[in-house]
């Protein structure tokens, strides 16, 4: 139940609800049981108004219904004297039908009928009148009712609506007319209507009963009062919820707002300055079946309601910036479904993409189902428009409606200069079931297709289709474009006019070789497969002009199809699509425009498609009504600039980012610094070599001697165990044979706890390192040695800045560092002072023990009686002491040790004790 401000409570649905008034005396509540005749018994009478003269009577009759049942025999009635009402003025008598109301004296009363049935106390209040039949009453101005008299007044005066009026009563007594008679007025409900100075004045909404009195007789005028209803037209009759702007009518909305509804619906959040605000979120929530054009929108407030007509749609597609932006708005039309995309999109003209799908149904959330229990559940209108360019390119189970519900409509929309260039997916519909009904589809290029049959126009649908018209009169297929289905795999669909058009590129004898596929199964020694093939598959006008599905495309809508009866051709579309003539302009970016971009790529390897690279290309281009189309060769599928688009690219780079704003095609060269991974966990550390062989292999994670990439770490790496096995690209690089080209920089930060348990010659933290390759800025504390070499075994690359703190040295030969050659080595710090070392080790803690060693400066503290390196006749590549105070003693040594701390922020010198420690 529902209670307005007038305290009228009005019954919504069945059940019990809770009513609470507060004054300011106190609070009180009462109990509202909602019920039907099936559930709970209803008590009626044959009238609530009662009058009569004196010595008349009238039998008010009774009647009780319980579960659509008449029970008016079973039931015990009885009647009262209202509280507050007059004695005397009838007589009540207890008939077999009812009870019989006799008039006694002038007067009004009232009475209540009662009853108690299935347990349920039952009541009607009935009001009585005793008048002089030698008085009449006319009044003039009302319109006569049964019982008495009736008008309609407003709680806001405007146009025609009134909100009071003044009875103009005739009084007639024993045949006179009484001139200037005094009526007396009193309202049954003044919180609706009240009377003033003989003036009936709208109070609130609702119904009650006004009653003039002249001496000992009276009448009873009936008033309603309501808000008055006004229609207006919405000078912005086309709203989009994805694009919402306020409604302006023709006339401005009075008061403040109450309600906005379309049927059921809630819409509205506000009125301001006279317009309509609507609310995005109810409306993305609202059934797609509420959507479409001249949708009736209710609105009320404070003082009126109004009616409009509205043509009501998600988006209105008009570019391809507003098709790149369906997927986000089809999501948020079923956000609270993973499975579910919606929406309502109409295309409001010719449309040019020119670069990949948007394929803003997202497969990997949704089942391969043809059953149509997920994926788009909305309509596409492309109101006879087409879209030209669309290009299917990437490698996945997508297509321009990956999965379609089966409520999912696309109609009325072309496609031409399609291409389908990638190995998965198709190009119209992939699964689902659905509508699809007057769809043109004209490819220039099909150079791909899933390998194993799975890729079509329409693959798996449980479809129903009607006037579907597929050509490739100027089609090249190429590649895996021969396995492409150009109709369907599910020849079992509900498929009516379903035909595919070849020109003289191709012949049957193509079809029936395997150059070109139509649909799946294809026999063609069944002669019945053949003649139903015939209907459906024309190769060149000629053929076409004597089928019959020709002669029935008369039927066609003419104002989508445009069919030349001449030439047995077949065009589409309400406008000529002309390609637009694009200006071409390059914008270079300067260098201290660089971006930082965290690529994130995913531990196993492949790229993240989810992630959005915040890159402001309308300052660039200086508009924000721009669409993206590719970044570095990469087609975009919206605006997004996601991070899979730089592909495995890592580094310092200049990319090229492709846009189109209005005419004009933008060319950007972009400095990026682009980072494949921020490593932040053990696992991210475990994974970071698979990593790096995608990056260097385009994607592949094995069966490669080459690897790279840009690697930071994000913080300090430990694990609860208090150790991190040591992970390897490459066991085997050496000496130009493979290695790292890329960079690991630690960022100030350390790994705690690495064990190196590998003991190959080429089992190294970075491995073999290329001539631009750079492990930099890292810290390693509490590491346990089992290996051979621990930072890497290169004759290239640079290698700066690295602390190294052991725990245990497990082995009693090997090194920390071996590099020579063109290797370049500096800031390098070792400390080995609490470190557990096997009896007899000569490790080479600060260094290598090969006589082709470089001469480095690696610095450090060396347990007496180990090793810092062996030098076999060369200048030594390090400088090792027993202690943090022999070093600091240690002139020359001191001084290399402090110019560390120039280099970079990280190290940390203790200018008393000389323990140097690392990091952030």
């Amino acid at each position: 139940a529902t209670v307005d401000d007038n305290g009228m409570v009005t019954a919504v649905a069945e059940g019990t609800a809770e009513i609470e008034v507060t004054t300011a005396n106190g609070k009180a509540t009462c109990a509202v049981l909602v019920v039907n005749s099936y559930i709970a018994p209803i008590l009626t009478v044959s009238t609530d108004e009662i009058a009569l003269t004196v010595g008349d009577d009238y039998l008010l009759l009774t009647k009780l219904i319980y579960k659509g049942s008449d029970c008016t025999a079973k039931a015990q009635f009885g009647c009262t004297l209202a509280d507050g009402g007059t004695e005397g003025i009838v007589t009540v008598d207890n008939e077999t039908n009812g009870f019989l109301f006799t008039a006694k004296a002038y007067g009004t009363t009232g009475y209540v009928v009662y009853a108690e049935y299935a347990g349920v106390a039952l009541s009607a209040a009935v009001n009585v009148s005793v008048i002089d039949a030698g008085i009449v009453f006319d009044v003039t101005n009302l319109a006569p009712t049964v019982g008495g008299y009736g008008v309609e007044l407003s709680t806001y005066a405007i146009d025609d609506y009134l909100t009071a009026i003044t009875p103009d009563v005739k009084v007639t007594e024993n045949g006179q007319t009484i001139d200037n008679a005094t009526i007396d007025y009193t309202s049954d409900d003044e919180q609706i209507a009240t009377v003033v100075d003989g003036q009936i004045v709208a109070t609130g909404k609702g119904t009650t009963k006004v009653r003039g009195t002249y001496k000992t007789s009276g009448f009873v005028i009936d008033v309603s009062v309501s808000k008055p209803l006004l229609s207006v037209s919405a000078v912005n009759k086309t709203v989009e919820a994805g694009r919402l702007s306020d409604i302006v009518f023709d006339r401005q909305l009075a008061g403040e707002l109450t309600s906005a509804t379309i049927g059921n619906y809630p819409v509205g959040s506000a009125v301001n300055d006279g317009k309509l605000v609507l609310d995005r979120n109810k409306l993305e929530e609202m059934p797609v079946s509420e959507y479409g054009e001249n949708v009736t929108l209710l609105c009320e407030t404070t003082r009126a309601r109004y009616r409009a007509e509205i043509d009501l749609y998600t988006l209105v597609v008009k570019s391809k910036q507003d098709y790149m932006s369906m997927g986000a708005l089809s999501k948020a039309a079923c956000k609270k479904d993973s499975r579910l995309f919606g929406g309502y999109f109409v295309l409001g003209d010719n449309i040019t993409v020119n670069g990949g799908m948007s394929e803003f149904v997202d497969r990997t959330v949704t089942d391969f189902n043809g059953n149509g229990s997920q994926g788009f559940c909305g309509v596409i209108d492309g109101k006879g428009y087409v879209i030209s360019g669309l290009t299917k390119t990437t490698n996945n189970g997508n297509a321009f409606i990956s999965v379609m519900h089966r409520d999912g409509v696309l109609k009325n929309i072309g496609f031409v200069n399609a291409s389908f260039e990638a190995n998965e997916g198709s190009f119209l519909v992939h699964t689902g079931a659905g509508t699809v009904q007057n769809v043109y589809v004209q490819y220039n290029k099909i150079s791909g297709a899933s390998p194993d049959g799975y890729s079509g126009t329409l693959y798996n649908a449980n479809l129903k289709v009607n006037r579907l018209v597929v050509d490739v009169t100027s089609a090249q297929i190429s590649g895996n474009g021969n396995k492409f289905l150009l109709m369907t795999d599910n020849r079992e669909a509900d498929l009516k006019n379903f035909i595919c058009l070849f020109g003289d590129n191709y012949s049957l004898q193509d079809v029936e070789s395997g150059k070109v596929t139509i649909e799946s199964n294809q026999d063609f020694t069944n002669d019945d497969y053949k003649k139903s093939f015939a209907k459906k598959v024309f190769f060149g006008s000629d053929e076409l002009k004597k089928s019959e599905v020709f002669a029935g495309m008369s039927d066609w809508d003419g104002n989508l199809w445009h069919i030349d009866v001449d030439d047995g051709k077949i065009g589409f579309g309400v406008k000529t699509y002309v390609e637009p003539e694009f200006r071409q302009e390059t914008i270079t970016v300067p260098e201290d425009g660089r971006v930082r971009v965290e690529l994130d790529i995913n531990n196993d390897g492949t790229l993240n498609n989810g992630k959005v690279i915040d890159i402001n290309i309308a300052d660039i281009v200086g508009t924000s009504n721009y669409t993206l189309v590719s970044v570095n060769g990469f087609g975009a599928a919206s605006n997004n600039v996601t991070a899979n688009l730089f592909g495995y690219m890592y580094g310092n780079q200049t990319v090229q980012i492709v846009v189109d704003a209005e005419y004009t095609r933008y060319t950007i060269n972009f400095p990026v610094l682009l980072i494949s991974k921020v490593i932040k966990t053990v696992d991210d550390y475990a994974a970071w070599v698979k990593i790096a062989l995608a990056c260097e292999n385009d994607g592949k994670t094995y069966g490669s001697h080459n690897y790279g990439g840009y690697f930071e770490l994000g913080n300090n790496i430990a694990s609860a165990s208090g150790s991190i096995a040591m992970v390897y690209a490459d066991e085997d690089a050496w000496d130009g044979a493979g290695g790292f080209s890329g960079t690991f920089d630690g960022c100030g930060y350390v790994i705690d706890g690495l064990v190196a348990n590998v003991a190959r010659d080429h089992a190294t933290f970075v491995g073999e390192m290329k001539p631009d390759a750079a492990l930099k800025n890292i810290g390693f504390t509490n590491v346990t040695m089992n290996g051979i070499t621990l930072l890497t075994r290169t004759t290239n690359g640079t290698i700066s800045n690295i602390y190294v703190q052991y725990k245990k040295i497990g082995v009693t030969s090997g090194q920390t560092i071996l590099a020579r050659g063109n290797a370049t080595v500096e800031n390098v710090y070792v400390d080995a002072s609490a470190a557990e070392i096997a009896s007899g080790s000569t490790y080479g803690i600060l260094g290598s023990r090969h006589a082709q060693e470089l001469a480095y400066g690696i610095y450090g503290v060396v347990p007496q009686g180990y090793v810092s390196y062996v030098d076999n006749g060369t200048n030594g590549c390090g400088h090792g002491f027993a202690s943090s105070s022999l070093l600091k003693s240690d002139v020359d040594a001191w001084q290399a040790v402090q110019s560390f701390a120039t280099s970079c922020n990280y190290w940390h010198i203790d200018e008393t004790t000389g323990v140097v420690t690392f990091g952030k």
